[in-house]
């Protein structure tokens, strides 16, 4: 014979007076949730990976626009042309990524190279940027966002003129 309604109910509430009780909350906040976040944000890294190497400036403003790299980039005087004619190529592995609430830290080893030849305008660039970055990630309209970086390779790019 089943449970009545009620006593349907009442095995849901003991349920979770259980698992709250018995830390399921904490251990959501303290394990789940992290790692839904590092996971997010190394997808994040994936993505603009891709979109640098493409030169897809829209997809790199999709996950970096508080840091302004586009911007950066658009600054550039006949930044198209040199675009069209550039080379590039974004790596970054993970190291760790550090989780609080809708702010994240990670740090990073990357690597940036940058290859321009435009022999109309005697230009003939090839610059690197490697070594380990400090980012900094916040969560803004449900979108995790690049939004500080420093270091050796996107911290460096970052102070950068041409």
């Amino acid at each position: 014979m089943g449970l009545s309604k009620s006593g349907k109910a009442a095995v849901a509430a003991v349920i979770v007076v259980a698992l709250l009780g018995g830390g399921g909350a904490a251990a959501w906040f303290l394990v789940v949730y992290p790692s839904q976040v590092r996971e997010a944000i190394t997808a994040r890294y994936q993505e603009l990976d891709s979109a640098v190497t493409s030169k897809d400036l829209d997809g790199v403003d999709e996950v970096t626009r508080e840091l302004g790299i586009v911007d950066k980039i658009r600054g550039f005087p006949m930044a198209d042309q040199l675009l069209d004619a550039a080379t590039l190529t974004l790596t970054t592995e993970v190291e760790s990524i550090e989780v609080k609430g809708d702010t994240a830290e990670a740090t990073v080893n990357r690597h940036l190279s940058v290859s321009v030849q435009v022999p109309l305008l005697s230009l003939d660039l090839d610059r690197e940027w490697a070594g380990v970055d400090t980012d900094t990630w916040k969560r803004i309209d449900g979108e995790w966002q690049l939004t500080e970086s420093s270091g050796q390779a996107l911290g460096a790019f970052m102070d950068w003129r041409l």
